[in-house]
């Protein structure tokens, strides 16, 4: 199964000169190597999806995509100059949410948390997720963080005791299907273009234009003569 490095993307870690990853044992806090962080495997990001893996702050980033934007440090900024780490630029950061965000469309199971408690509004939370799993499938809206902040907010309120926050999520995942459904069921319909008085260039084409009908050959009873030279 891939393995991943979870990468912390939020205003906090925002500011220094390597991306932090979340280390892969128990509350060991954040590092920039990726050798310390090392990598978590897919079933503990199924399981601590609204933790790891909210596809805003927390990304959890197929091992592969990681290694491909990593370098090694500048001498003298990490101790031992451990490597190798990924620059914390704004590429490196949309190349990695977009990694992670690829990952979540393509695994169904990413949207549904493995437990539920009904006295927290866990069954609506997971349909909710259920339903906007199809919006987020699309390629275009791997950009679109409006949908994915609803979805981070439904696994937000998953781990909360505020029923309303889970209400007002689902609400809004309702919202967000349905207005996707009216727009896909109306059909695009290309304005029609009034028509146009042909330009000076298509003018100068058209009187350049071979003439419609060719000239006739004179008739066979005719004979052309050459006169003979003096």
């Amino acid at each position: 199964m891939t393995e991943y490095y979870v990468a912390a993307l939020g205003p906090v870690h925002g500011q220094g000169l390597f991306i932090s990853f979340r280390r892969s044992e128990p509350d060991d806090g954040l590092c920039w190597p990726l050798p310390w962080a090392g990598t978590w495997p897919e079933a503990a990001v199924l399981e601590g999806a609204a933790e790891l893996n909210d596809g805003v702050q927390a990304v959890a980033v197929p091992k592969e995509a990681v290694h491909a934007l990593s370098a090694a440090p500048p001498p003298g900024r990490i101790d031992g100059d451990a490597g190798p780490v990924v620059r914390n630029t704004a590429a490196n950061r949309q190349a990695l949410v977009f990694a992670a965000r690829q990952a979540v469309a393509r695994l169904a199971a990413f949207e549904i948390p493995w437990t539920c408690d009904p006295a927290r509004g866990g069954a609506e939370v997971a349909k909710a997720l259920r339903m906007l799993l199809p919006l987020l499938g699309h390629a275009e809206n791997l950009g679109n963080d409006r949908l994915w902040h609803l979805r981070a907010e439904l696994l937000a309120s998953w781990r909360s005791d505020d029923r309303r926050r889970g209400q007002e999520a689902v609400q809004a995942v309702r919202n967000a299907v349905g207005a996707a459904g009216e727009v896909s069921a109306t059909p695009r319909q290309r304005p029609a273009r009034p028509p146009q008085e042909p330009g000076r260039a298509e003018v100068a084409i058209l009187r350049r234009a071979a003439p419609a009908a060719p000239p006739q050959p004179p008739p066979p009873d005719q004979e052309v003569r050459k006169v003979p030279r003096p």
